[in-house]
């Protein structure tokens, strides 16, 4: 993300890290979720409220706030990452009264909530969970509208699997349960979603990892079919 004075976030990411848990995270540009907005809302997120669960430093919230959304709540289970999200917001988006942030546990806010969202992006946090399934469910039902699902999966087991893995506690980049579990494709996810009454499932992508290695693909639930292209 670029900041004033020309200095982009992902330049420090090379650095040598003070803590090893704190390094090799991975940078990624907010940019790329502009395609699903755009697709599925081509007239922007107006009066549109947005939940990112898992937000780390916020970079979609703070794009889904350019687009126009009337609120947007990001929590992550880390401060590390809420530290830098308030960071971002004091720099580059001081005027974003619409975007709170806050730190909660996924299965714990998606519980006690009650709230209801059009937007939900459950993105990088499937595959840090001890009861995906069940966070999952509560994340659709928290989707008046759509929800988006970006998960890591494993190669080790058939697609619709779902395979356990020990992670670290306290490493920046993963859970705090040290257990969490790796789907094994898209065939894994997609029947929650259909079972929580979405009508239309897209599958973005699926790049399936080839040997014992991870894969990552990306759903996208919508309870009424995406807008039609205008016709040119």
């Amino acid at each position: 993300m670029e900041l004033p004075g020309g200095i982009r976030t992902g330049e420090w990411n090379k650095a040598p890290a003070e803590h090893p848990e704190k390094g090799d995270a991975v940078a990624v540009a907010p940019e790329e979720m502009r395609a699903f907005f755009t697709k599925y809302y081509p007239g922007g997120l107006s009066g549109k409220e947005v939940l990112d669960v898992a937000c780390n430093a916020g970079g979609y919230c703070f794009l889904a706030h350019e687009l126009g959304a009337r609120a947007v709540t990001g929590f992550d289970v880390r401060q590390h990452w809420l530290d830098q999200a308030e960071f971002l917001r004091s720099v580059k988006y001081p005027s974003a009264v619409s975007v709170t942030f806050q730190r909660a546990d996924a299965s714990q806010f998606l519980d006690t909530s009650r709230k209801v969202y059009d937007i939900v992006i459950f993105k990088g946090i499937f595959y840090h969970l001890p009861d995906p399934i069940h966070t999952l469910m509560k994340a659709c039902d928290a989707a008046a509208e759509c929800i988006l699902v970006d998960t890591a999966s494993s190669s080790e087991v058939p697609e619709q699997c779902l395979s356990p893995y020990k992670e670290s506690r306290t490493h920046v980049m993963s859970g705090v349960h040290g257990l969490a579990w790796l789907p094994g494709g898209p065939e894994a996810v997609r029947p929650i979603l259909a079972h929580r009454g979405f009508k239309t499932i897209e599958l973005v992508f699926w790049r399936a990892a080839t040997q014992a290695a991870r894969g990552r693909f990306r759903l996208i639930g919508s309870r009424a079919p995406p807008p039609r292209p205008p016709v040119t």
